[in-house]
């Protein structure tokens, strides 16, 4: 489907390689500067299914470039950036007041996201409320030596979530969505100018 300010797209998937038999939907809405995205995951086979929902936006990386964000924790990953274990996230990769995304190469986890961000760029004056919704539960930050881009990854479940075994992690590793069941994710961009008010909702 497609108007002037929305764009739907659907995918139907028949079990196969992946095993499981289901139908998804993305959702692109423009209100006023604001962008709203959505995805629905539609559990079509008769089995239990376990998911990964997620949105990869990026943005331009600049000097003075920050983040704040509220996380509980860190995934622990492997040199393959495979998921090991839970820790705490260290105090140089503090989200809380403001983290510099200027000279940082990161390719981070962070779970226990609280569904809020703001990504800041002081020097152009302006900066991007991200909200997200659903079955959020991690925030993943990537940022590679010497690129030129930032990305701000809201993801339900972990790297290599589907080969951990769950009982191992106090935090869920990934989702199980019944037969017939539903998984959605929401997610709002709203930029606006420093000092200005943010007056959209999340749908």
């Amino acid at each position: 489907e497609r108007t002037a300010r929305r764009a739907v797209l659907r995918y139907r998937h028949g079990s196969g390689d992946w095993p499981w038999a289901y139908e998804v939907r993305q959702t692109f809405a423009l209100n006023g500067r604001d962008l709203s995205m959505r995805l629905e995951l539609l559990n079509c086979s008769d089995e239990p299914m376990p998911y990964g929902l997620g949105f990869h936006p990026h943005f331009a990386k600049t000097a003075a470039m920050t983040i704040k964000a509220g996380v509980q924790g860190l995934w622990q990953l492997d040199d393959q950036l495979m998921t090991i274990g839970e820790a705490e996230a260290p105090e140089k990769l503090s989200l809380s007041s403001g983290f510099s995304l200027a000279d940082s190469m990161l390719d981070h986890v962070f779970q226990g996201w609280d569904g809020s961000a703001v990504v800041c760029w002081p020097e152009r004056r302006s900066e991007l409320r991200i909200t997200g919704g659903g079955c959020i539960n991690n925030l993943v930050l990537y940022a590679p030596a010497g690129g030129h881009f930032v990305c701000v990854e809201p993801i339900s479940n972990v790297p290599d979530g589907f080969n951990l075994a769950p009982a191992a992690f106090k935090s869920p590793v990934f989702e199980l969505l019944a037969p017939g069941g539903m998984g959605t994710m929401s997610l709002l961009l709203q930029p606006q100018l420093l000092g200005q008010s943010i007056s959209s909702d999340l749908g």
